[in-house]
């Protein structure tokens, strides 16, 4: 627990997101001081679950001109180990709902 006189590691950047009228969650933007990080908080209180998303807005653009496909071989590093049945109970997949659990390995 942080004492009263301790630096917060997190700084506010807006509680005034653009929404939809009917939208009645409400957004927090904070920037995590130690790497950057900006994070879009979401507070539902009617929710049963939580979830977190990244986008880490880099791609093939941003691979190095000798290393061509470095950003897509790290993309399938991501869900190494990962079997079918573990990412339709987590995403609800269409279309993987009557696949057998298997291990999924890259192949591209």
């Amino acid at each position: 627990m942080s004492s009263p006189n301790s630096v917060s590691p997190v700084e506010l950047l807006s509680e005034k997101i653009e929404k939809p009228e009917l939208d009645d969650r409400s957004y927090r933007l904070i920037k995590l001081k130690q790497n950057n990080l900006q994070v879009l908080l979401v507070h539902d209180p009617v929710t049963e679950k939580s979830s977190a998303a990244l986008d880490v807005n880099v791609g093939s653009h941003s691979d190095p001109k000798d290393f061509q496909g470095l950003a897509h071989a790290l993309e399938h590093c991501l869900f190494l180990g990962l079997t079918i049945s573990v990412l339709i109970r987590a995403y609800s997949v269409q279309g993987l709902r009557n696949t057998q659990s298997k291990t999924i390995i890259p192949n591209s």
